[in-house]
């Protein structure tokens, strides 16, 4: 049957930047943060379909307790509704997400870069469990390795620290599974076409470039669902060779045309 399951939740939590050295300050402001989180979600699933939606919500408080008396607190809040839906189609698998997305901020201090709205992935709180993406200099944000963590609006050929004040967001992807088996190492292989395009409001912080109102991507990629023993993973590399803005594509280069060589890799579904 095609019928709803819901989840919800509700969590407080507290974080502090002790050590500014260790994150990238360009992802991070020197700030502790107490935050009230709280979502709603729901899926609908069938034989050949699947449709899941979330609402998400956060409302925090941010300051300097290191520094009494410099600064004063800032109020922030986020809000968003992640909205995705799969479907077979004669040996393909078409996948689409619409994502939007708002930070709201009670004055001109701004949202703590931490809790931006991302427009290439994850933000810096998302990623934050894995050691491998959490701090300055770790092994998958490292210059030209071009780690794609999802999240965000999704715009995988996109630098992963361009952000903006709202985003409304469209990914898709066109999936043909090649080969599935019971192996071990290699379980599935896929090859996709994917788009991702967004209309967001001005940037909250990214560097002295222009940023349009509109961005896009699109391009080919491979998939491959690996087992080793009770684990399941997935590798994915997307080749975003188009984009609509170069200068800000992962890895830019001055010259770069709209067309050129790209690729962006992870450990996760896009979405």
């Amino acid at each position: 049957t095609f019928g709803p399951r819901l989840t919800s939740g509700l969590a407080l939590s507290y974080s502090n930047v002790v050590t500014p050295l260790y994150v990238d300050t360009t992802l991070w402001s020197d700030l502790a943060a107490t935050e009230l989180n709280g979502f709603l979600a729901g899926r609908w699933s069938g034989p050949e379909r699947s449709t899941d939606l979330r609402l998400g919500g956060l409302a925090g408080i941010a300051g300097q307790p290191r520094r009494v008396g410099l600064g004063a607190p800032r109020f922030y809040g986020l809000a968003s509704i992640d909205l995705r839906h799969r479907r077979r189609l004669a040996g393909f698998e078409a996948r689409g997400r619409l994502f939007g997305a708002a930070t709201v901020r009670h004055d001109s201090l701004g949202t703590p870069l931490q809790r931006a709205l991302y427009l290439a992935g994850a933000d810096p709180y998302e990623t934050f469990d894995n050691p491998f993406l959490r701090s300055r200099g770790a092994l998958l944000v490292r210059p030209g390795v071009n780690y794609s963590a999802p999240g965000g609006a999704g715009l995988r050929a996109f630098a992963t620290n361009l952000t903006a004040a709202w985003a409304l967001a469209v990914n898709a992807e066109l999936v043909r599974p090649l080969f599935r088996a019971q192996r071990r190492v290699f379980a599935s292989l896929s090859v996709a076409a994917f788009g991702d395009a967004a209309w967001m409001g001005a940037p909250a912080a990214f560097t002295a470039s222009p940023v349009p109102r509109t961005i896009a991507d699109a391009g080919l990629g491979v998939r491959a669902s690996h087992r080793i023993g009770p684990t399941t993973f997935v590798t994915r590399v997307d080749f975003p060779i188009l984009v609509s803005a170069p200068a800000l594509a992962v890895n830019a280069k001055a010259g770069d045309g709209r067309a050129a060589f790209r690729f962006v890799w992870s450990l996760e579904e896009a979405f």
